[in-house]
């Protein structure tokens, strides 16, 4: 094969992932003494690698504390609000290096999150529907003009957005609605609807449709099969392991903080699944 063509091939390969992450390593830090000072430090994300095809899903799937919560939580950042944490390795998305990078710019170059505590991480429950709709571009057009706030723009896109992906409130208020007197199922659909914007490239999702009703579920799944038809990648955690076989294109099992394998679709079983998330590795598995 030419060199030509073999630069082809990889530059086509490369444009294919929409996400790239390479020995990627989370420490937390221990502390003890009498002053509660570091002593050392835990690797809960150990030498992780894998790629996120444009237009897939990626499930991940593991024993609680295997590292697979924190591994999403590397790839927006949310993790880096302890502090002492480090992290070591290279994210890329659509190419970009994300080092360096911190929550609210890691959104806008196109990683959205739907975190697994909606009311800790995603919700001001205090404040109505219309406003935290717009707590990631609050402070930009059409939202926003000069530092003046449009609540015109603001109420429109809440609107727009009720309608669009079905978020019901009680009684007659409406987008001034407080988010504490919404459901479960459209508070989640509240994050959704501020998550899965035009120039969201990866979607980290977590726990989405945990809490949720029979109808809720079912919204938010064909959302996020909605979204990878669209070309984007998610990246999904659940503890229900057949909705990670259903809506997965690759399923990655975690163990002890690494990767033990990634199967496709087509060959996961519950059985291979299991042995994996036991720590027997990949060939063992098959």
């Amino acid at each position: 094969m030419s060199e030509n063509k073999t630069a082809e091939n990889t530059k086509n390969q490369q444009s294919d992932n929409i996400l790239e992450v390479s020995h990627l390593k989370k420490y937390f830090p221990i502390k003890g003494g009498m002053f509660g000072k570091q002593v050392g430090a835990v690797k809960a994300v150990d030498d992780v690698s894998f790629t996120l095809k444009r237009g897939t899903t990626m499930g991940l799937v593991g024993e609680s504390g295997c590292g697979k919560s924190t591994l999403l939580k590397s790839i927006n950042r949310m993790n880096d609000l302890v502090e002492g944490c480090r992290i070591d390795g290279e994210i890329l998305l659509d190419g970009q290096n994300l080092a360096g990078i911190n929550i609210r710019g890691r959104y806008e170059a196109g990683v959205s999150y739907i975190s697994e505590d909606r009311l800790s991480d995603s919700l001001i429950t205090g404040m109505n529907i219309s406003e935290n709709l717009v707590l990631r571009e609050y402070g930009k057009p059409p939202f926003a003009n000069h530092s003046i706030i449009n609540k015109a723009a603001i109420r429109k896109n809440a609107a727009e957005k009720m309608k669009q992906y079905q978020v019901r409130a009680s009684g007659k208020s409406g987008i001034d609605t407080l988010v504490k007197l919404l459901s479960g199922g459209n508070q989640q659909k509240l994050i959704i609807a501020r998550e899965l914007n035009d120039h969201a490239k990866v979607i980290v999702a977590s726990q989405p449709t945990r809490g949720l009703d029979i109808g809720a579920t079912e919204f938010v799944r064909q959302q996020l099969i909605d979204q990878r038809n669209a070309g984007k990648g998610v990246m999904l955690i659940s503890a229900d392991l057949e909705e990670i076989m259903a809506l997965s294109d690759r399923i990655a099992v975690l163990f002890g903080g690494k990767i033990v394998g990634i199967l496709n679709r087509e060959e996961a079983t519950v059985q291979k699944i299991g042995l994996l998330m036991g720590g027997i590795s990949e060939e063992e598995a098959r």
